[in-house]
């Protein structure tokens, strides 16, 4: 019954709380009633400070709490106070705020500074766009803009470019390919130009797991390093990619080989190691792209160095290759593009359809089936590969890699120094005390996880500092 109750609540929106209109309220001093009203059930209690206390209650679904909170629920540690608030009913339901969903509202005095937490009394903001208050927000590029965060936030922005050569078959010349900042809320807006930027709200305790080795928190090495072997992310990715592609040239028979280049049966790795970018698209997902070396051609019986291959063809039998003519080995490359997150506590990939690219050298004008036929085929079955394999794929792959930690994963945010795994959302979710601990057994120090909040900021967090990234044309490769 109460479950049911919940329900029909959020469907017909009648418990809810109609002031403040947006979740939080400043006031004066701590000796001024906050005004809260909304309508609830026939039982209305206001609940303040950490731990709740009883401020008030109000028996008429109807509400109006207007008197003054008690001393004991106020934080006063810096300039000004702060509390939190929650409206629950005599059947312990939570009045709900529209714009927050059931999130604490908050009360501050005029003075208040913060210094932990998420938002309190303001807005997130980049210029004058307000942001999310709970989630990772797409600011986009903005000129002169001013960033607001908190102390949940860390802010990246910076821009990527697949421009690499004139022949994107091949590795991408010298030179710079993306340059990246990332910044942690410090108590101080930050004024600049912002591109492809985002307030990444990274939770009330979160795992750092870095692309690079060298980019890693060492306060964290017991914990990941195992768990990576003492390679980055993307490093590690790396490795297991091009081990799949040595594995797959050797083969004539393709049966499960590790990652998914069983998908790649009519094609061969080129001797060229395979790269990882961050990218940011214009759409504002943050992603993780993989590109990699191939070549190919018509005489399916024999590759450049020996290799014998007896494959079926990329789509539909060896048929449709024959009568295009010879197309010698002509180089190629592949790249695709997907987004980290979490389902059930454990990570996930979801492939981007819309980034798997292929190019493949063209043929000579003297070679029109070559162009007109066979490349095409190439890019289509290379496609098709692609697109049939990664989501399952490199999800059981970054399940496995995580399975020995011992917290479930709410959700994956990416920065352009690494994943960062959220694994308490706020102080209420039910890992936060067990990361604290695990922090505190890990170096001594709750703040190497997690990040404190109203009533338990009895311990700093030691944020990242902030980091500037010059990556080359190629990105990260072996």
């Amino acid at each position: 019954m109460p479950a049911l109750t919940l329900i029909l609540t959020l469907v017909c929106g009648c418990y809810e709380i109609s002031h403040p209109a947006k979740g939080y309220q400043i006031i004066q001093n701590v000796f001024e009633a906050p005004i809260i009203a909304g309508t609830g059930g026939s039982r209305n209690l206001l609940l303040a400070g950490v731990p709740w206390q009883l401020a008030e209650q109000v028996d008429q679904e109807n509400f109006i709490f207007f008197h003054r909170l008690p001393l004991s629920a106020w934080e006063c540690k810096t300039a000004g106070c702060a509390t939190r608030l929650q409206v629950v009913t005599g059947d312990g339901l939570v009045v709900y705020h529209e714009d927050r969903m059931g999130q604490d509202m908050h009360v501050c005095t005029i003075d208040y500074v913060q210094t932990v937490g998420r938002v309190h009394c303001r807005e997130r903001r980049a210029g004058d766009q307000v942001l999310d208050r709970q989630q990772t927000t797409f600011i986009g590029d903005l000129p002169d803009a001013s960033w607001e965060g908190d102390w949940f936030s860390r802010l990246t922005s910076g821009q990527h470019s697949w421009a690499q050569s004139n022949d994107p078959w091949h590795p991408a010349e010298d030179g710079i390919g993306a340059e990246w900042s990332e910044e942690p809320w410090a108590g101080d807006p930050i004024v600049g130009v912002l591109q492809r930027a985002h307030n990444v709200d990274l939770g009330a305790c979160s795992l750092f797991i870095p692309w690079k080795w060298e980019d890693r928190d060492p306060r964290l090495d017991a914990m990941i390093g195992p768990m990576l072997g003492d390679r980055g992310l993307a490093e590690l990715t790396l490795d297991e990619l091009d081990t799949a592609r040595a594995e797959s040239a050797s083969q004539n028979e393709m049966q499960d080989v590790a990652w998914f280049f069983d998908a790649f049966t009519n094609l061969w790795p080129r001797d060229i190691p395979s790269e990882f970018h961050y990218h940011v698209k214009e759409t504002g997902e943050r992603q993780a792209c993989l590109r990699s070396y191939f070549a190919a051609n018509t005489s399916l019986r024999a590759r450049p160095g020996g290799w014998n291959i007896i494959a079926e063809s990329i789509v539909g039998g060896l048929a449709q290759l024959f009568g295009i003519g010879d197309c010698k080995t002509h180089p190629m490359s592949v790249r695709f593009c997907g987004e980290l997150g979490a389902r059930d506590g454990a990570p996930t990939f979801t492939l981007d359809e819309s980034s798997v690219t292929v190019e493949v050298e063209p043929y000579s004008r003297f070679k029109p089936s070559c162009n007109r036929n066979f490349v095409p085929l190439v890019k289509e079955g290379l496609a098709d590969g692609v697109e049939k394999l990664t989501d399952a794929t490199v999800t059981e792959q970054l399940t496995e890699l995580t399975a020995g930690l011992p917290f479930e994963i709410r959700r994956v945010e990416l920065t352009p120094s690494g994943a960062h795994f959220v694994v308490a959302q706020d102080y209420g979710d039910p890992q936060y005390a067990a990361m604290k601990a695990a922090g505190e057994a890990l170096a001594g120090e709750p703040g190497v996880l997690c990040r404190p909040e109203l009533g338990d900021s009895d311990f700093s967090h030691l944020d990242l500092g902030s980091t500037r990234l010059s990556l080359p044309k190629r990105g990260i490769s072996r």
